[in-house]
């Protein structure tokens, strides 16, 4: 899905103080390992003496009744600058309904006003008292989290988060080499099934179409030769609720991919009532996440390496972002391990 700039402003461009407010999801998402790895090292700072000149530029008004008068503005390079692109980038999606992570979310506890600060003024000057206030305001901030975040409590919850990202990996990982065990040839076939009224954001009934979808695979053709299925739900601000459908066909016996996926996306729009609509190979959630429609093996390194993307892709990323479910609702389902013989 292309990236969709939200609440755009078009300014005039001779006007160089004011600048569109533009959020870009796809790149946002993006951004959140790189903003995780920032605040998890902040505590490890060389120092907590703050200089003004850490944040600020110094400037002397040059021309009119002001010359000589010096002012300060907030350095582009600075922590202070960071801080303030980190908390439009984190409240941008969350108010877009995701779950941030836990550290992102101790972040914007201790520094939403940042960008607030900066932002709610006529003009991007600073007197010298305005700026000592704001710096000392950062550092004290970045005292708070640190002292959280360092927490034996703190640690605790994130440890059972990591911990359950890893158990993720471990369990798709056994899945997905049971499943090349069964087939070493699979045809992989990914959709991702959605609505056509959208933002999509029922729930229930999206939990209930999926199942319908894959209810009955012994006897519906659709599934003969079927290894086995994964399916992630994910959101999307554009198109709500979207199951990215990814099944695994033996592929010895089938290769039609192309009539297979048009027949898999009649089947979505017969389940759903004609509500619902498929796209093939979609843009996903995930820039990273490998194009994997075709026929794997795990003989060649590129196909281990878009095996190990997609389990990253599938199991990790939740550490960062999820979207707001009701407790115990599995974002992440699969179909009984490969092999496995039913009880």
């Amino acid at each position: 899905e292309t990236a969709v700039e939200i609440g755009s402003a078009f300014n005039r461009p001779d006007n160089p103080y004011e600048r569109p407010w533009l959020f870009r999801e796809n790149e946002a998402i993006a951004q959140l390992p790189a903003i995780e790895k920032v605040i998890r090292r902040l505590p490890w700072l060389p120092t907590k003496d703050r200089c003004l000149d850490d944040d600020f530029t110094r400037r002397t008004v040059r021309h009119g009744k002001l010359q000589g008068t010096i002012f300060w503005t907030v350095n582009e390079d600075s922590r202070l600058h960071q801080c303030r692109l980190f908390v439009r980038t984190l409240m941008g999606l969350k108010n877009r309904r995701y779950n941030l992570s836990l550290h992102a979310q101790a972040f914007l506890y201790y520094f939403d006003w940042c960008d607030v600060e900066l932002s709610n003024r006529d003009n991007i000057h600073f007197t010298a008292e305005e700026a000592v206030k704001i710096s000392e305001r950062l550092q004290a901030a970045i005292d708070a989290l640190s002292k959280e975040i360092t927490s034996p409590y703190f640690k605790s919850q994130v440890k059972e988060v990591d911990t359950a990202a890893k158990q993720r990996a471990t369990s798709l990982r056994e899945w997905m080499h049971a499943a090349f065990r069964q087939a070493p040839n699979v045809l992989w076939v990914q959709l991702h099934l959605g609505y056509k009224d959208q933002p999509y954001d029922d729930l229930t009934q999206a939990l209930n179409d999926r199942k319908a979808f894959l209810a009955n695979r012994v006897k519906n053709p659709l599934f003969r030769c079927l290894v086995g299925y994964v399916s992630k739900l994910h959101y999307y601000p554009t198109k709500g609720l979207i199951h990215d459908m990814i099944l695994l066909y033996d592929a010895h016996y089938l290769r039609e991919e192309a009539s297979l996926t048009q027949a898999l996306k009649r089947h979505w729009e017969y389940v759903t009532d004609h509500h619902g609509m498929a796209w093939i190979e979609g843009e996903p959630i995930h820039p990273k996440a490998p194009r994997i429609n075709g026929i794997w093996s795990l003989g060649t390194q590129e196909d281990k390496q878009r095996l190990k993307t997609l389990i990253h892709y599938l199991s990790y990323y939740d550490t960062f972002l999820h979207y707001r479910l009701p407790p115990h609702t599995h974002t992440l389902v699969k179909s009984q391990k490969p092999g496995k013989k039913r009880a």
